[in-house]
């Protein structure tokens, strides 16, 4: 079903606040299929967990609310993964998949306003300010 747009086009791609960060396959009529990087707008809140999106081609239906992130935020990039464990992030990284250099951003877990930055080359990061780094290395 689509709704009509009262402020802005549909086509124009800066109306799409929110980016899809899974896939989600529909599993109601009323759900909305989505795959990452969607660009969506939301149109109504169910609850926390359930949110209204329209598509850029204008369907529109229920998709989780975890499956999205606010666009150009910090939790949209697909080097950030939030609250992964410091062990779970070197598993994830040791994985054969992963090439040399990859990386991934995450919450800190001994200073809470702080990020680590976790890559193959085991180089760990701490960001305690935009002005301040904290670098040292785990093993080479």
């Amino acid at each position: 079903t689509t709704s009509p747009i009262i402020s802005k086009s549909i086509n124009d791609r800066n109306y799409f606040q929110y980016v899809a960060i899974f896939d989600y396959d529909a599993r109601t009529k009323d759900d909305l299929t989505i795959r990452k990087s969607d660009l969506l707008d939301i149109t109504a809140k169910k609850s926390s967990a359930w949110w209204k999106a329209r598509n850029e081609n204008g369907q529109e239906g229920w998709i989780p609310s975890n499956y999205v992130a606010k666009r150009d935020s910090l939790e949209s990039e697909s080097w950030y993964f939030k609250s992964i464990r410091r062990i779970d992030a070197e598993k994830q990284l040791m994985s054969d998949t992963n090439e040399h250099g990859s990386f991934l951003i995450r919450d800190s877990e001994t200073r809470r306003t702080d990020f680590s930055l976790s890559s193959k080359t085991n180089i760990f990061l701490f960001l305690n300010s935009l002005k301040n780094w904290f670098l040292f290395c785990i093993s080479f």
